[in-house]
């Protein structure tokens, strides 16, 4: 089983470069398959299995196509902008172990005191979502979930919520186990970090967005953020936990990475896979990154009804008691 995993990991991992046709990654990717493989599938199987994991390779990792906005042209600096209110679509992405496979697609709902934050799962997690709303007014935070284990949702203090995900300091890697977003739970504002701010330095969306460099360590964040649309900063930081003081707009695009140097290479393996593991050594830290990038902003009154929980929901009395519907990892432990 340990060796299944680690080849279903470098298989993910790999994927996406094959994707992009390119030779080296791709025959790379077949010894693995067939190395690995080739003693539980027979090679025509084996064969049928890899031409079909490729070919359909951009629909498992749930790539979209570009959708432009829907909003007004490019914003000038000398506009006075008002606070948003409307929807803003993004996708998440991340390339770290199995979770490779998962993609997902963020809708941020947004008024003058309320937002929400949904998560809809893409790809091999296309039935699951998992939400977050804040109310301001009524001090309100409602999580809720849908997965294989039912729909469920609990509503607490704001107070509770902040107590609850003051604890969680970790990356997660399934996007739709949180309705929240954890991407900048590594950096520390407390410890040094170089930074870089570069004002108006791409455009996204029709907006111009200032773009932001934070280094900590092994750790680095690229975060464009739009000061152009304009959102409470509360509302944004319960639902982007530990969000930089650094970053003054809306973050539209944020990539994070960390070196995690060669993974450990299992000493049991066969020498045709060793000789393709020197090909995933070099290729395997540019894949250790999650990012969210916004693909449609769209302003307009929104309906108190969309900060409400959709029906068919299950309540639960507390937050400890939901986390036990959240939907597990499925990948990244070399001794499963």
């Amino acid at each position: 089983m340990k060796k299944i995993c680690f080849i279903l990991i470098l298989f993910n991992l790999l994927l996406p470069i094959s994707v992009t046709a390119n030779p080296l990654a791709k025959n790379s990717l077949w010894n693995i398959l067939q190395v690995g493989f080739s003693f539980d599938f027979p090679k025509e199987d084996l064969e049928n299995i890899f031409q079909g994991l490729v070919d359909n390779a951009e629909e498992i990792l749930g790539n979209d196509e570009e959708e432009e906005s829907t909003d007004v042209p490019m914003i000038r600096r000398d506009y006075v902008p008002k606070l948003f209110a409307g929807v803003i679509e993004a996708k998440i992405t991340s390339k770290r172990s199995i979770e490779s496979l998962f993609a997902a697609k963020i809708i941020y709902t947004i008024k003058q005191n309320k937002i929400k934050r949904e998560v809809k799962g893409k790809g091999l997690r296309f039935n699951e979502l998992a939400g977050v709303i804040i109310d301001l007014e009524l001090d309100t935070a409602t999580l809720y979930t849908k997965n294989i284990l039912g729909k469920h949702y609990s509503k607490v203090s704001l107070k509770e919520y902040e107590d609850y995900v003051r604890e969680k300091n970790e990356v997660e890697y399934v996007p739709t186990k949180y309705g929240f977003g954890t991407i900048f739970l590594k950096f520390s504002k407390v410890l040094p970090f170089t930074g870089e701010n570069k004002e108006d330095k791409v455009t996204l969306r029709n907006r111009l967005c200032d773009q932001l460099t934070l280094v900590q360590e092994d750790l680095k964040f690229v975060v464009d953020h739009c000061r152009d649309i304009i959102v409470k900063p509360r509302l944004v930081e319960l639902v982007e936990l530990n969000l930089p003081d650094e970053v003054e707009g809306f973050p539209c695009r944020i990539v994070y990475q960390e070196s995690v140097g060669q993974i450990p290479v299992p000493t049991d393996l066969n020498p045709n896979l060793q000789k393709a593991l020197q090909f995933v050594g070099k290729v395997l830290e540019a894949f250790q990154e999650v990012k969210v990038e916004v693909k449609k902003v769209k302003g307009g009154i929104v309906d108190d009804i969309e900060f409400t929980v959709p029906e068919g929901y299950k309540q639960v009395k507390s937050l400890e008691k939901l986390e036990t519907y959240f939907p597990i990892s499925t990948g990244g432990s070399w001794d499963d």
